[in-house]
């Protein structure tokens, strides 16, 4: 109708007015699947041209509160993404408000049709909590490279392929926009979304390569499983590994990426001795239990007892020991990590090797010239832990 404009991929050709309608015509300027959006609406817009692209959020009038952050967001992300996983495909990129009758978003290409109950009327005045918005816009512009240009095969694994990469693709962005101490608070989330959604499987636990529309795997587990892995073979490495992935497969005619093919290009990619440790983040399920027990200082030595359990999972839950002999961090900071409001320092840092069972580790504090407050086990969260609550003590205790 006459106040509304339509919205659909590609780029704007022409749009004229007809007997009380509006009328007009898109052309995609790059392959797109035969999955699209077309919408109308009342809406106002803000728009920006960066780098080449039009950059647009189309919004109901009376929420404008945080479309400024949704186009930082998406220039950000179209930036970044660019830089490490090839350049984005089109001219244009808009973010689409619908009412809020659902609670979602969804990319589309080139456009995002985007719930207004998702981000449009969120409220981001607590500086203590990680802004979501940017989070989401950023998730929904990564499936620009992971579900578009990446498109994977209809078998088990494929939400892998678009929802487990377009995760860690924001979470990168995340952690270089606002650092991997905010970033802990996303994994948090995470986890417990993970542990809350395996509890209430009603048929049967996928391992990550394996994950079969079960979004507590394919979104959650698969975001620490990731972030872990770039945390073992390095970032770089990683990303490395994921863009000989999209070289390989870029918006294949023929045969397309499946999980097997992601995890070998991450195995192509790292040394040798990290193998058996990628493998098991895909092809099993394992549940740790990880605690600091106490602690006490003695000339110039921390000395923790951490005591350390792994568990073997089966689909249907059944669990088993298993024997753990692996490299995990320790970080000592100058404030509690768990309060994100603050900026805290990291004073230590170093991964240490942990068995079964109880470990005593002494570390050499003398060194260390600002007073040392909080100690983490594993505090950046690389491994599936079902009670993070004792991994972060108060030294001054």
């Amino acid at each position: 109708s006459e106040e509304q404009i339509a919205l659909a991929p590609g780029k704007l050709l022409n749009y004229w007015s007809e007997g009380s309608r509006n009328y007009f015509v898109y052309e995609s300027d790059a392959p797109i699947l035969n999955l699209f959006n077309i919408m109308s609406a009342k809406l106002k817009v803000k728009s920006a041209v960066h780098n080449g692209i039009d950059i647009s959020v189309y919004y109901h009038h009376q929420h404008k509160w945080n479309v400024d952050r949704m186009l930082a967001s998406s220039m950000d992300a179209v930036d970044f993404f660019s830089a490490t996983f090839g350049p984005y495909q089109h001219k244009q990129l808009r973010i689409i408000e619908f009412p809020g009758y659902r609670s979602f978003a969804q990319s589309f290409a080139s456009t995002i049709p985007y719930s207004e109950r998702m981000g449009f009327i969120s409220d981001l005045r607590n500086t203590e909590k990680i802004d979501p918005v940017y989070y989401i816009t950023a998730h929904e512009v990564a499936h620009q490279w992971f579900g578009h240009q990446l498109t994977p095969a209809n078998v088990q694994g494929s939400q892998v392929i678009t929802e487990t990469l377009s995760q860690y693709a924001a979470l990168q962005l995340m952690q270089q926009q606002f650092g991997e101490d905010k970033v802990q608070q996303l994994l948090r989330y995470e986890l417990d979304a993970y542990l809350k959604g395996r509890a209430k499987e009603r048929f049967k636990e996928m391992p990550l390569i394996r994950s079969e529309n079960q979004d507590y795997i394919h979104y959650r587990k698969g975001a620490i499983i990731m972030m872990a892995v770039g945390n073992r073979i390095g970032f770089n490495a990683l990303n490395e590994a994921i863009n000989a992935l999209l070289e390989k497969y870029r918006f294949s005619q023929g045969r397309l990426a499946t999980t097997l093919d992601l995890l070998n290009a991450i195995k192509e990619a790292s040394p040798v001795e990290h193998h058996s440790f990628i493998d098991e983040q895909f092809t099993q399920i394992n549940l740790f239990n990880i605690a600091v027990l106490d602690h006490n200082i003695q000339n110039q030595q921390l000395i923790v007892n951490i005591h350390v359990e792994k568990l073997a999972v089966s689909g249907k839950g059944e669990e088993s020991q298993r024997a753990f002999d692996d490299w995990v961090e320790i970080v000592i900071f100058d404030e509690d990590p768990n309060d994100f409001a603050k900026n805290q320092r990291i004073l230590y840092r170093e991964k240490h090797k942990l068995i079964n069972g109880s470990n005593t580790v002494n570390i050499d504090i003398g060194a260390i010239e600002a007073e040392i407050s909080y100690l983490g086990v594993d505090p950046f969260i690389h491994y599936i832990d079902r009670d993070i609550s004792n991994n972060i003590i108060n030294l001054r205790k």
